[in-house]
């Protein structure tokens, strides 16, 4: 049957509104039959829907909104609902004056949403979106551009690159979350702020400076890492997710466990993270007794609370007695 029907199709697909359906249908038809072809058809149902939609209308949409917008974001669970949602958005919406600001806006690497701010943008938009064949391009190459570009022409080494967010799907502190499209407009935002922000920081410094080739890569790597933390984290916290519940959760298993001991003997969860990430005074590894005793000292705990924690935080080959015992 879908034979026939290609054979029938055919002399009619010269009309350009109906290319993309010939090669919808011959990929569905290879894997497998109708059901893998009905999603692409919708697709293509709503693309001929906009052809309706006058062009003009569209060019006017993007000369008078204030940013430049996105099309291919979805956050829909269901391939089907997500190829619908991403044609009528495409194809429709984004023709109409006004309802086209409902797509994202245009979010560069580093965190950037360019906006119209004054008449001169607006002139600008209108040639380009009227006249021009393609947009009047502005080289906004940054001291931060230029050092990353030279390091990856050094090395070639993809990590220097900064990193984009395709996907709606994050696993933070533990939990899963599903992004919706307005929080991964934020998470991108916030991912690329961080990185350009602690790179124009981080080459600045004379350690940089005297850091070789792959302590350099090394370095903007972990910025990208941070920066990847700091928006998992405020997508956490914009969730009701507290700050303090998030800091204890992303700590291995093990700190955990002794965290919730820690609370557990009736000291606050603030107090008790406190405790626990800066009893290492000194920053090597090493947990030395005369460390644990001054941030067990220092802490706003009474005196049993202050034994609890000695018993809980010591080094297991330590002999020393518990010093805060009564």
């Amino acid at each position: 049957m879908l034979d026939a029907m290609k054979n029938v199709s055919d002399p009619l697909l010269e009309m350009s509104m109906l290319q993309g359906i010939a090669n919808i249908m011959d990929t569905g038809y290879s894997q497998g039959g109708f059901d893998v072809i009905l999603t692409p058809i919708k697709t293509s149902a709503l693309s001929l829907a906009g052809q309706a939609v006058p062009t003009v209308f569209g060019q006017i949409a993007r000369t008078i909104d204030p940013s430049p917008r996105r099309t291919n974001t979805s956050d829909a669970k269901s391939p089907a609902l997500k190829d619908i949602e991403y044609g009528l958005k495409r194809n429709i919406l984004s023709k109409i004056p006004v309802a086209q600001q409902a797509r994202q806006p245009y979010v560069d690497l580093w965190g950037r949403s360019p906006v119209k701010t004054s008449a001169g943008d607006y002139v600008k938009s209108a040639l380009e979106n009227f006249l021009s064949v393609g947009y009047v391009s502005e080289e906004n190459i940054t001291s931060v551009d230029r050092q990353i570009i030279s390091i990856y022409k050094d090395t070639e080494d993809n990590s220097v690159i900064p990193r984009s967010t395709t996907g709606y799907d994050i696993k933070v502190a533990g939990e899963e979350y599903r992004m919706s499209e307005d929080e991964k407009t934020e998470f991108q935002k916030t991912r690329g702020k961080q990185s350009y922000d602690k790179l124009k920081s981080l080459f600045l410094t004379n350690e940089y400076g005297k850091m070789t080739t792959e302590e350099r890569v090394k370095a903007i790597k972990d910025v990208y890492d941070d920066a990847y933390e700091v928006a998992k984290k405020q997508l956490a916290i914009s969730r009701g997710m507290k700050e303090i519940d998030y800091n204890i959760n992303t700590l291995p298993k093990e700190s955990k466990a002794k965290i919730d001991r820690i609370v557990s003997a009736g000291i606050p969860k603030n107090t008790a993270y406190n405790i626990f990430t800066k009893k290492d005074a000194n920053g090597n590894g090493s947990l030395s007794q005369d460390e644990l005793m001054q941030v067990i000292s220092l802490s706003k705990t009474t005196q049993k609370q202050k034994a609890a924690l000695w018993d809980i935080l010591k080094v297991q080959t330590w002999k020393k007695q518990n010093p805060f015992l009564q």
